[in-house]
């Protein structure tokens, strides 16, 4: 895990909080060890310090397991590297701000991963 620091615009992250209608998913509750876990975004801000992270739950903002910019857009995917065994969230954040904290998903010890059909 690494901390992570972040740039505040004087005001704007706090306003574009409480405006934001950001969400983001994982593509799927459970993921298997070693699979790319494939996140979608909507509603974010689209400036250039939007950022999609995955951390452990209830860890401080900026306790994250791995980060992407949004590259200043609104709406999007992004898949992340292969993370270990254990339950994660994923978090917008704009600036220092939390725009969104996703429900948790699993990543699994087994060799594949679970989807309801």
């Amino acid at each position: 895990m690494r901390e992570v620091s972040f740039d505040r615009i004087a005001g704007a992250s706090i306003w574009f909080a409480a405006l934001s209608q950001a969400v983001a998913s994982p593509a799927k509750p459970i993921f298997a060890a070693g699979e790319d876990v494939a996140i979608t975004y909507k509603g974010l801000p689209g400036l250039p310090q939007d950022a999609i992270t995955i951390a452990l739950p209830a860890s401080p903002l900026t306790s994250v397991v791995d980060q992407r910019s949004s590259g200043a857009s609104s709406a999007g995917a992004l898949s992340f590297g292969n993370f270990p065994p254990g339950t994660y969230v994923v978090r917008v954040l704009q600036g220092a701000s939390l725009l969104f904290e996703s429900a948790a998903f699993q990543v699994s010890a087994s060799a594949t991963g679970w989807w309801p059909e």
